[in-house]
């Protein structure tokens, strides 16, 4: 489930940077999804690892579906265009998507390669390791709280909605004002 355009939007305007806009990360939206529909190209990708359906699709429709549309409209509530709610505006009535092929559920890990990857349960993030020398800054590895680090090609920031951000500024990373404010102190 996408969230609103709006929100994309808000963040971006949050941290003052366009890129995290909804019209820019759709580009990465569409690429990891295959959407079971060919009827918005523009909103959904064919091609990504997770397949994405709708129960109507998977040929498992639910009966009071037809009226609760009907309620829902007679009280205002728009049905989205192709009841797709996960097309910018998800406000409205829509089908529920889910992640299935042929009625089971997709686990990442099986749909994406982890070779190589290493996944630590249990442990704490202090920083990201940030290379300045060059016009780019670039993350190359992370700092654990005991110390340890790993050096890496790719960094991703997977702590969730308060732990993400808490990340990247103990890294130097984030508004220029609030950096400054604590003094790299947090």
């Amino acid at each position: 489930m996408r969230g609103d355009a709006t929100d994309y939007q808000d963040w971006a305007d949050m941290v003052n940077d366009d890129r995290w806009g909804y019209d820019n990360m759709l580009q990465y939206i569409k690429k990891s999804e295959q959407w079971f529909s060919t009827q918005d190209k523009a909103e959904h990708g064919q091609d990504g690892a997770i397949f994405v359906s709708s129960p109507e699709y998977e040929n498992r429709p639910y009966p009071l579906s037809p009226d609760l549309i009907e309620s829902w409209q007679q009280l205002g509530v728009p049905v989205r265009k192709n009841e797709d709610t996960n097309a910018g505006n998800n406000i409205g009535v829509g089908q529920l998507n889910q992640n299935r092929i042929r009625g089971a559920r997709q686990v990442a890990n099986t749909r994406y390669p982890l070779d190589g990857i290493t996944v630590l349960t249990h442990t704490l993030v202090q920083s990201v390791i940030v290379d300045t020398d060059g016009n780019t800054p670039t993350a190359t590895g992370v700092v654990l709280a005991n110390g340890t680090e790993y050096q890496a090609r790719e960094v991703v920031v997977s702590g969730g909605s308060y732990r993400s951000p808490q990340i990247l500024m103990l890294s130097g990373i984030g508004p220029r004002a609030l950096l400054e404010e604590h003094n790299g102190e947090w």
